[in-house]
C-alpha cells in the first residue's frame, strides 16, 4: 500500500511547492480602489481567497465591519467546484490552473495578446463583485498596466456571452468591483489586452452566491487526479488548451491506475481509490452538492460537484472526472482472489494495510509454508477478500462468517451504515472474527456492542514465553478433546514465533469470555484470544500475529475459528472483566486404573494487566468423588506479574475408569473469582466431544431481567435521545439489546414501555414526547432486535409522575427516565 500513501504525499509536496514558490507573488493587502473607465471601484475590506464556505451558501455580499474576521466565499475556487475551461498558452510553472490556488498567471516572454480564459462555476450564480489585479513581478515590482474585459454566459462556454464590464488595472494591488446590476450565469471570459511585455493576471475572485441547483449522486466511477498526477488537464503545461467535455475515455494502464470507486447509502459515501497493486479507502458524505471525502486514507477534503454530475472539484487541487467505461476495481486489483472451494467467508480489509491485508489465512500470507499439493490449511472454505472501500451491506448474504482483517480503526475505516449491518449479521445468527496484530499500532471497536482496548507493540519480530490456554472449548482444547486439541507447548517452542508481538486485551468486559491468555513485548499480561455471544451470533477476537503462519498451530486455531458455529456451546468459564487468570499450565493428562498414586497439576494465576493484589485459592470437585485434593498455596500475591500454586491429587487404587475434574477457584478481596478446571482421566478412556450447539439461550445481563421477574417494574436510565427529540442515540443499543435479551429469555413476557419527562417545556408537549420516545423505544426493539411487535405496549405520562424534585439537574435526570413494566 505504499505506492497509495506515495501517490497522496507526492500530489501534497508538489502542491505545497507551487504554492510556496510562486512566480508572482499576490500582495498582502488590498488598498482604496481606483476609478475605471467603465466601472466604478468598491471601497470594501480586503478579500480573501477562502474555501471553508461550500458552494450553494448563501453569503452576504456587504462588506464586513473591521471587528468581523468572517470573508465572502470565493466562488473562482477548487473548493467550490470552479475550473479553467480554456486557457491561454504560458510558462511552466505558471500555468491558468494556478490560478486558483493563489498564483498569478504570467504571458510568455514575447507573445502578445489578446489572452483569452474562460472560467466554468460549477452551476449558474449571481454575481455580485470581481476582484482583479495583476500583481508583482519576479524583482517584485508592480507588473505592467493591463485592461481585463469581462463577459457572462447562461448558455454555454462557447456562445451566449454578454458584456458586464471592461476594467484597467494599475499597480500592483487587487482591486474590486462590483456589478451593478449583478450578474447571472455560469461561464465568465476573461480577455486580457497584453499589448505590453510582461503581461500577467492575479488569480481572481468572485463574489457571489450559487443558484440552487440538482445535487446528482457521486455514486460511480470517476477519474481521480491530485495535484502533482501527471497527465493532468486542470494544470496544463506550456501549451493553450481547454479541459476535457466529455469526459476522457479510460484508454491507457496509467489512467487505470487512478480510478475513484464511490458508492452512496443515504448521504455516507466509501470510496475506493483503485491502483494497479492496491486499493486506498475513503469515507465521507455528500450533502447537496458539497461532498466531503476526508476518510483516514487520503487527503482529500470539501469538493463540489458540478450540475451535470460530470465533475468534483476540491480544495487542494484535486478533483475528479465521471467515466462510464470504467473497469472495476476488482479487475485492476487482483492481488486479492478468492482461494479455496466450500462455505464461503466474507474476508474484508483495509487496503491501506496492503502487507497485512488478509494475510491471517494462507494463501495470503507470505510467511505460510504449505505442504505441497495443499492449497489452503482450511478445507471446505472459500476465503472471499473485499476491501472496506467497496463493501456494501448487501454483500453479507450468502455468508455465515464474516472476517474483519487488519481493519484497525475501524470507526474511522467503516460508515454507520455499515457497522450496522456487521453488528445486526452478527445479532442475527452471524459469526464475526477480529485480528489486527502486527499492522495495527492502535486500534478503535468502539462500534461494536461490547466494545475494547488492545495493547498494541507493532513490529518486533519478538518472540513471547506465555501462551496459556484458558478454556477448554472447540476454539481450542487440551487433550482431554482430541478433536480440538491445540498443542501450544509447541507452539511457544518454535523458533522465531512471535507471540511478543501478539496484541493483548486491556480492557475488561464481562460480556467477553477469554480463551487464550499470553504477555506481549510491552509487559502487558491479557487475552490474546476471547469470544462474545451477541443476540444469536458470536464475535471472535484474534490477536495472535499472523508471522506465525508457518507454526501449524497457529494455522489450527484460526481453522477452529471458521469452524466453529456461531451458535456454538461454549463455557466462558474465564470473563475477561476478572482481574486475574487462573490457568492449568501442565501435569499428567492420564492415570493407570488399579494403582493408588498422587499427582502434581501446576497452577498459574496470572494479572490481568497491572492487577495487583492477593487471591486465595479454594479446589473442588463433584460430590461424587472422594479424592483427596490440596493445593501448596492457599494464597498468592500479584503485582502485575504471575503466581503459582501446585493441585496434587491422591488418586486410589480402586478409582474408576473415567473422567474426573477439579475446579480451582480464586477470590480477590473484592469478590471477584476465576477458575481453571483440571481434567484427568484414565488410560485408554474415550474423551468426551465438546459440544458444537448452545444448549440454552444466552443468558441476559441479570439486572433488567431479575427487576422484572420480581418487581415486574424497572426504570431504565440507560436509553438516551437526541435533545427535545424522540430519535435514540447509537449508545441506547447496550440497555436495548438487554431488553431484548431479557424477552427472548422469557418468551410469555410482554412489556409496556413508559416514557417520562422532567418538567422543562409545556404539559402537552411533553406528553407527546415522552409517547413517541415510548414509541420510538418499541420500534428499535421490534425492528433492530426481532421482538415481536405485540409482546410491546407503549404509554407517555409527561411530567406527571416524578420520581424526583425538577428543581435541580439532578431530580430533572432522574424524572427523564424509560419504564418497563412486565403483564
Amino acid at each position: 500500500m505504499k505506492s497509495v500513501s506515495r501517490l497522496i504525499l507526492t500530489g501534497i509536496a508538489v502542491w505545497m511547492l507551487f504554492g510556496c514558490a510562486k512566480t508572482a507573488q499576490a500582495p498582502a493587502s488590498v488598498p482604496s480602489p481606483q476609478n475605471s473607465p467603465t466601472a466604478e471601484e468598491s471601497a470594501t475590506a480586503p478579500l480573501v481567497l477562502s474555501s471553508a464556505v461550500p458552494s450553494g451558501a448563501a453569503e452576504s455580499t456587504q462588506p464586513e465591519s473591521p471587528a468581523s474576521s468572517a470573508t465572502p466565499p470565493n466562488l473562482a475556487s477548487f473548493a467550490n467546484g470552479t475550473i479553467v475551461r480554456s486557457w491561454p498558452a504560458s510558462p511552466m510553472g505558471s500555468s491558468p490552473g494556478y490560478m486558483f490556488a493563489n498564483e498569478a498567471w504570467k504571458a510568455n516572454d514575447g507573445s502578445h495578446g489578446p489572452y483569452q480564459f474562460i472560467l466554468e462555476l460549477p452551476g449558474a450564480a449571481t454575481i455580485q463583485q470581481i476582484s482583479l489585479g495583476v500583481g508583482t513581478n519576479e524583482e517584485s515590482q508592480a507588473a505592467p498596466d493591463q485592461t481585463v474585459h469581462v463577459a457572462i454566459s447562461s448558455e454555454s462556454a462557447t456562445a451566449g456571452y454578454a458584456d458586464i464590464g471592461t476594467y484597467q488595472l494599475s499597480g500592483a494591488d487587487m482591486k474590486a468591483f462590483p456589478l451593478s446590476p449583478p450578474a447571472h450565469g455560469r461561464w465568465i471570459k476573461l480577455t486580457i489586452d497584453g499589448n505590453v511585455q510582461g503581461t500577467q493576471l492575479q488569480p481572481l475572485q468572485i463574489t457571489g452566491t450559487f443558484d440552487p441547483r440538482p445535487a446528482p449522486s457521486v455514486a460511480g466511477v470517476w477519474l481521480y487526479y491530485a495535484a502533482g498526477t501527471n497527465p493532468n488537464p486542470l494544470i496544463p503545461g506550456e501549451e493553450a488548451g481547454s479541459f476535457p467535455t466529455p469526459p476522457p475515455k479510460i484508454v491507457t494502464a496509467e489512467l487505470e491506475q487512478r480510478l475513484l470507486d464511490i458508492h452512496q447509502s443515504g448521504g455516507q459515501l466509501t470510496a475506493a481509490l483503485c491502483l494497479h497493486d492496491a486499493i486506498g479507502a475513503v469515507l465521507g458524505d455528500q450533502a447537496g452538492p458539497v461532498v466531503n471525502l476526508n476518510g483516514a486514507d487520503g487527503p482529500f477534503g470539501v469538493a463540489t460537484e458540478n450540475a451535470e454530475g460530470t465533475m468534483i472539484a476540491g480544495d487542494g487541487g484535486w478533483f475528479a472526472l465521471r467515466v462510464r467505461n470504467a473497469p472495476s476495481c476488482d479487475s485492476i486489483f487482483v492481488a486479492r482472489q478468492p482461494q479455496g472451494h466450500g462455505t464461503p467467508v466474507l474476508l474484508l480489509y483495509d487496503a491501506m494495510n496492503y502487507d497485512a491485508g488478509p494475510d491471517r489465512y494462507d494463501p495470503y500470507n507470505p510467511h505460510a509454508t504449505l505442504a505441497p499439493g495443499i492449497v489452503t490449511p482450511y478445507p471446505g472454505y472459500r476465503l472471499v477478500p473485499q476491501t472496506v472501500a467497496q463493501f456494501q451491506p448487501q454483500m453479507l448474504g450468502g455468508y455465515q462468517t464474516v472476517v474483519l482483517s487488519s481493519i484497525c480503526n475501524a470507526n474511522a475505516v467503516l460508515t454507520k451504515t455499515q457497522t450496522r449491518a456487521l453488528t445486526d449479521f452478527v445479532y442475527g445468527g452471524g459469526k464475526m472474527i477480529i485480528h489486527d496484530a502486527d499492522v495495527c499500532t492502535n486500534t478503535d471497536y468502539s462500534f461494536l456492542p461490547y466494545s475494547f482496548a488492545t495493547s498494541n507493540p507493532g513490529r518486533h519480530g519478538a518472540g513471547g514465553a506465555k501462551l496459556i490456554l484458558v478454556e477448554s472449548d472447540a476454539l481450542g482444547s487440551d487433550v482431554t478433546d482430541k478433536a480440538h486439541y491445540v498443542d501450544l507447548r509447541k507452539y511457544v517452542d518454535t523458533a522465531r514465533q512471535q507471540l511478543g508481538d501478539a496484541n493483548t486485551v486491556i480492557t475488561q468486559d464481562s460480556h467477553w469470555c477469554g480463551h487464550l491468555f499470553g504477555a506481549n513485548l510491552l509487559g502487558q499480561s491479557g487475552f490474546f484470544q476471547m469470544y462474545a455471544p451477541f443476540g444469536e451470533g458470536l464475535i471472535i477476537y484474534d490477536g495472535l500475529d499472523d508471522d506465525d503462519a508457518y507454526i501449524p498451530e497457529y494455522d489450527r486455531l484460526a481453522f477452529f475459528e471458521l469452524k466453529l458455529p456461531a451458535n456454538a456451546a461454549l463455557p466462558c468459564d474465564a470473563r475477561v472483566a476478572s482481574s486475574f487468570t487462573i490457568a492449568q499450565t501442565g501435569g499428567p493428562d492420564t492415570f493407570k486404573p488399579g494403582t493408588s498414586q498422587t499427582v502434581t497439576f501446576p497452577i498459574s494465576v496470572f494479572a490481568n494487566g497491572v492487577f495487583a493484589g492477593t487471591v486465595g485459592l479454594t479446589v473442588h470437585a463433584a460430590p461424587d468423588i472422594a479424592w483427596p485434593a490440596s493445593l501448596s498455596h492457599d494464597q498468592v500475591a500479584l503485582n502485575g506479574d504471575s503466581a503459582q500454586s501446585d493441585l496434587m491429587l491422591s488418586i486410589p487404587a480402586d478409582a474408576k475408569p473415567g473422567a474426573y475434574s477439579f475446579d480451582v477457584t480464586g477470590t480477590d478481596a473484592a469478590g471477584q473469582t476465576s477458575s481453571a478446571t483440571v481434567t484427568i482421566e484414565s488410560a485408554g478412556a474415550v474423551p468426551t466431544p465438546a459440544p458444537t450447539r448452545r444448549a440454552a439461550p444466552r443468558l441476559p445481563t441479570p439486572k433488567i431481567a431479575k427487576a422484572l421477574a420480581t418487581a415486574k417494574r424497572v426504570a431504565v436510565y440507560g436509553i438516551y435521545f437526541d435533545f427535545a427529540s424522540a430519535t435514540l442515540k447509537p449508545e441506547s443499543a447496550p440497555v436495548l439489546l438487554e431488553i431484548a435479551d431479557a424477552l427472548k429469555a422469557n418468551p410469555s413476557w410482554k412489556l409496556t414501555i413508559e416514557g417520562h419527562t422532567d418538567n422543562v417545556g409545556g404539559a402537552g408537549y411533553n406528553l407527546d414526547l415522552s409517547r413517541r420516545r415510548a414509541e420510538s423505544v418499541k420500534s428499535a426493539l421490534v425492528s433492530g432486535y426481532h421482538i415481536e411487535a405485540s409482546r410491546l405496549s407503549t404509554v407517555g405520562y409527561g411530567f406527571s409522575r416524578p420520581v424526583a424534585g425538577n428543581d435541580t439537574p439532578q431530580g430533572r435526570a432522574r424524572n427523564r427516565r424509560v419504564e418497563l413494566v412486565r403483564h
